[in-house]
């Protein structure tokens, strides 16, 4: 019998464009190609959306698919039943281990891990990394990464953006900061298979914008003559987004007229 994953991309009859984007990409058989997520694909050169369409489809004819979608093939999410794995582990109370940072709770990868691998002992998780090993991808609009977790032969990943304390894209990252980044994402991936699920629910609800550093910089002189307490106070709640673009038009008028109160 023919192991199909051996069989060289040119079994798929690919556009040229499709076909010359994978060899670029050092792809040469099915299998090398079914090993890549959709995600990681996306980041080869003139790799678009087209190509992923055609890639997924040219894949079903032979009865594959590309990573963690291959195994997730079969799995009837809607039939999650109370004695799921997913059950089992959403049910799990780990309101003990969570932190407050911000508006939000978290739930530490340490316990996250510690945790899942009780219930799951088979549990294993990784990191995908760009093509040139490292473990986060470089974009546009940002650094990201992707970690991946996998229960009980279902693997699900986390794509989470490189953030400061304020959840603000960092443009040049450092290492500790790149792997707080993995330690978040491994966190929210083993979420995604129930552990903690709840804690970030209302994560995604959209926020506010923060500060500019411009806008903190004159909000922060204009307070100066309010004493460096009342400057300090501005911005720890800059810090944690109470003062944000919404309200800093507001903030400005209030401490102008603050500081006209007292000149009086």
């Amino acid at each position: 019998m023919i192991n199909v994953k051996l069989l060289s991309i040119d079994a798929l009859e690919l556009s040229v464009r499709g076909h010359n984007c994978l060899l670029m990409a050092k792809i040469v058989t099915l299998g090398d190609l079914i090993d890549k997520t959709e995600y990681e694909l996306s980041k080869f050169k003139n790799v678009g959306k087209k190509n992923l369409t055609e890639y997924k489809d040219k894949l079903a004819k032979f009865n594959l698919c590309l990573k963690n979608e291959n195994k997730m093939k079969g799995v009837n999410m809607s039939n999650i039943t109370q004695n799921s794995t997913f059950m089992k582990l959403y049910k799990t109370d780990v309101s003990k281990y969570t932190e407050k940072k911000g508006k939000f709770n978290y739930l530490s990868w340490a316990n996250a891990v510690s945790e899942l691998k009780k219930a799951c002992p088979t549990a294993r998780w990784g990191v995908t990394k760009a093509e040139d090993g490292s473990p986060f991808f470089k974009t546009e609009c940002g650094y990201f990464v992707d970690v991946w977790v996998e229960v009980d032969g279902v693997s699900l990943s986390q794509i989470h953006p490189v953030l400061d304390n304020r959840n603000q894209s960092i443009e040049q990252p450092n290492a500790f900061q790149i792997n707080t980044s993995l330690q978040r994402a491994l966190a929210k991936a083993i979420a995604l298979h129930g552990l903690g699920l709840y804690i970030f629910a209302g994560e995604d609800l959209p926020e506010p914008d923060a500060l500019s550093s411009k806008e903190e910089k004159d909000l922060y002189e204009l307070a100066k003559p309010l004493g460096k307490k009342f400057v300090d106070d501005l911005q720890v709640k800059a810090s944690n987004m109470s003062l944000n673009a919404h309200n800093y038009e507001a903030c400005i008028e209030k401490i102008q007229n603050i500081i006209k109160e007292k000149g009086k």
